[in-house]
């Protein structure tokens, strides 16, 4: 068996043990948080593969009780723990570090979004279709409020929370989202994506181009680690990052002292904050790659682009 065979079966038993066994390392305190990433050395990032364990905070061995220790290895595994922050999709995000929030037309992708009766505000990620109608995509906890609003609602840019209004600033109304199902004492539920459609009223008010004029392309042909990657979000605009995990499983906390916990997700370290919901992440090619669900202090947390397409079938749009 050749050594890239080799490589691919242990990323694989990684990537098992992130996506089967993630209730071991959640039950230690800070753990918000594990994946599959290169193992980081002295602040150097290596090749070599291993768990990694994301912490809210690292804290000292010697504050930590032996039950609260992550161990060196796990399962022959190598471990490593990584601060990235908390996980949040709750910020309002009201505001914008440019001009994304301001009344667009066409609406491109990466713009403000939110729906009518909005206490928070995303980003509108891009437009995709089924056999009949066009849409735009964004996140569920955007477009639909944790499952909150009924469909049809309106979809207003921008956001009520930067100003838009339901008599001149309607762009779509809410088609189908995927249902978010929270962590409870007795059941461990996990959720694929974070995603909602809303058909568009009129094409001559949205563009499947973004903000900067890139045409989006369809799903990415392959994910690695260190990949490059960008968004446009609404609130802090373009950045770059590089993909530091896959098939990671992270927890995210929401209003109401809940959580949803969320797998098979992919951890980059572009700048996203509150307001950034629902931003769509490119490679250098402007292949897609995910949708923005979370953002923390380290990066972003991204819903595969083929699990969002296939959860709500449809199919990304280049040009109309």
């Amino acid at each position: 068996m050749c050594n890239c065979c080799n490589y691919d079966i242990f990323h694989k038993k990684i990537a098992y043990i992130s996506s089967h066994k993630y209730q071991y390392f959640f039950s230690k305190a800070n753990v918000v948080g594990v994946g599959v990433g290169y193992k980081i050395t002295n602040g150097i990032t290596t090749s070599e593969k291993c768990l990694m364990v994301f912490v809210s905070k690292k804290v000292p061995f010697s504050e930590l009780s032996s039950f609260n220790l992550i161990p060196s290895y796990y399962d022959g595994v190598k471990t490593d723990v990584v601060e990235s922050g908390v996980f949040s999709i709750y910020d309002q995000g009201i505001g914008s570090e440019n001009d994304l929030n301001k009344r667009i037309r066409p609406a491109p992708g990466g713009c403000g979004i939110g729906s009518a009766t909005a206490t928070t505000t995303g980003t509108l990620g891009c437009v995709v279709k089924d056999t009949y109608k066009y849409y735009i995509l964004s996140c569920n906890h955007v477009l639909a409020e944790f499952n909150t609003v009924p469909i049809g609602i309106p979809v207003l840019q921008p956001s009520p929370m930067d100003g838009g209004k339901v008599s001149s600033d309607v762009i779509a109304h809410l088609s189908k989202y995927v249902p978010i199902v929270k962590e409870s004492v007795l059941h461990k539920n996990n959720n694929l994506v974070d995603c909602a459609i809303a058909e568009i009223n009129d094409h001559s008010n949205v563009t499947p181009r973004l903000s900067d004029g890139f045409r989006v392309h369809g799903p990415y042909s392959q994910l690695k680690l260190m990949m490059r990657v960008h968004k446009i979000g609404k609130r802090t605009g373009l950045n770059y990052g590089d993909i530091t995990a896959l098939n990671a499983s992270i927890k995210v906390p929401f209003k109401g002292g809940h959580s949803a916990l969320f797998i098979d997700q992919i951890i980059a370290n572009c700048k996203a904050e509150g307001g950034d919901s629902g931003a769509i992440v490119l490679d250098n090619s402007n292949n897609t790659v995910g949708l923005i669900c979370a953002a923390s202090s380290g990066g972003c947390a991204i819903n595969d682009i083929k699990n969002v397409l296939s959860s709500l079938h449809v199919e990304i749009v280049t040009n109309y």
